[in-house]
């Protein structure tokens, strides 16, 4: 109900120690140059509380707790921030994975154009970073309270190198083993034409088909939706497809991270001039 009656910018601060602190001074901030915004949340100010009050052009900051974040359905901040991450409420999460899962719900329902701030020198943060899947339009914002700019810079770069090429091999596919998704699946998506086979009634969607006899005169059919309706299995190799994780690229992927790489269709007709 707040959700629906809630005009204005979300701001989201959420982590283990310090989240009172840094969202009261952001509120702070934000109030000394944004007329008719709030701090509220965990804080001890309800959301329910302000919601009729602001306007489009007010900014909320909300300090969120891991309990709160971990029934969350629509909310959805503009910017969200984890500070950090230690042990604690295990007695309500059980398991540190469930709770370092809440705290990254913050995230669940941010996509284009939102940002999330995480803390480089939080091994927790980072660890959790490099093993998940967050929506691919999502701004990863970095922050280092001990680290030089020269080692920010490098852990950021290696991070993401790590993050491309786990993402490649994540669930529902693991390294090196073959899965089969039907074309029905990838509704309004097109795939890449060069990466695409024809193989009797299969398609293989490989850099080089190792496993796979193709004919040569097949290698440069192009596949999509439109031409190929029905139940065609789709053979992925994973050990092909990661070598296509290049940042440079991404933007043009759809929003599913699954294995397999695909453009949607308007953003392909419409930004993407380059080739692999």
């Amino acid at each position: 109900m707040v959700l629906d009656i809630h005009i204005g910018t979300i701001l989201a601060i959420t982590g283990t120690n310090g989240k009172t602190t840094t969202t009261t001074l952001v509120g702070d901030i934000i109030r000394r140059h944004t007329p008719n915004s709030y701090i509220t949340g965990n804080i001890g100010f309800p959301i329910s509380d302000i919601s009729d009050k602001t306007d489009e052009d007010s900014i909320i900051a909300v300090e969120t707790s891991s309990f709160q974040l971990e029934t969350i359905n629509e909310f959805r901040p503009k910017v969200s921030a984890i500070i950090n991450i230690t042990e604690d409420h295990l007695n309500r999460h059980k398991t540190m994975e469930r709770y370092i899962e809440c705290k990254f719900n913050i995230t669940k329902n941010q996509s284009y154009g939102d940002y999330v701030i995480l803390n480089l020198d939080d091994e927790m943060i980072v660890r959790y970073t490099l093993e998940h899947i967050f929506h691919s339009d999502l701004n990863i914002v970095w922050f280092s309270s001990t680290l030089t700019r020269e080692q920010i810079i490098e852990k950021i770069e290696y991070i993401n190198e790590v993050r491309y090429e786990y993402i490649m091999k994540s669930k529902p596919f693991e390294n090196g083993e073959k899965k089969e998704k039907w074309i029905n699946d990838f509704k309004d998506y097109i795939f890449f034409k060069n990466y695409i086979y024809i193989q009797k009634e299969e398609i293989c969607i490989s850099l080089e088909c190792k496993d796979s006899t193709i004919e040569e005169n097949e290698k440069d059919k192009d596949i999509s939706k439109e031409e190929k309706e029905g139940n065609y299995r789709v053979l992925v190799n994973i050990q092909d497809i990661h070598l296509l994780r290049k940042t440079q690229y991404r933007k043009y992927y759809g929003s599913k991270w699954d294995g397999i790489y695909y453009r949607n269709k308007e953003k392909y007709n419409k930004k993407c001039s380059k080739r692999i």
